[in-house]
């Protein structure tokens, strides 16, 4: 096979296609793990709450009340920024996609590209064996005729 002339490149595209996919892994593995803070605030939450309406109908002192209320409060504003975290980490992952997606795309078309040129060298070799192959057997031909 005659060498393709644009191997570095696509080799290069391979890399390219490799540190997307590793890209899209760390980001999904953000994603994941906030999701997971996320899930683990909210189920935080509504333990707190649960333990807030018990202690009202046992009654409770005030400042335990207080203090309950207050650890709403920062666990209603955490759940916020997870999710505006997640949100963000979302569109990360997205952008970390497409990015994979055009990487892809590239090494493909780099692929097809060696491949047409390959099936042209094979065509081009084929053509070449089968008129030395013709010149041959004229040339045997024409001995055969010469001896008679």
């Amino acid at each position: 096979m005659k060498p393709f002339k644009l191997e570095v490149v696509l080799k290069h595209r391979k890399r390219l296609e490799e540190m997307a996919q590793g890209n899209l892994a760390a980001s999904l593995k953000k994603e994941n793990e906030l999701r997971a803070m996320l899930a683990d605030c909210e189920a935080n939450l509504a333990r707190t709450c649960d333990e807030m309406a018990a202690m009202q109908q046992r009654g409770v002192d005030l400042l335990d009340l207080q203090l309950h209320i207050d650890h709403v409060s920062h666990l209603h504003r955490r759940i916020e920024a997870l999710g505006r975290q997640v949100a963000k980490a979302e569109q990360e992952t997205g952008k970390r996609r497409d990015e994979l997606a055009q990487a892809s795309r590239d090494r493909q078309l780099l692929e097809k590209l060696k491949d047409k040129k390959n099936m042209e060298y094979r065509y081009h070799m084929q053509r070449k064996d089968a008129a030395l192959m013709d010149e041959i057997a004229i040339r045997s031909f024409r001995e055969e005729s010469d001896a008679e």
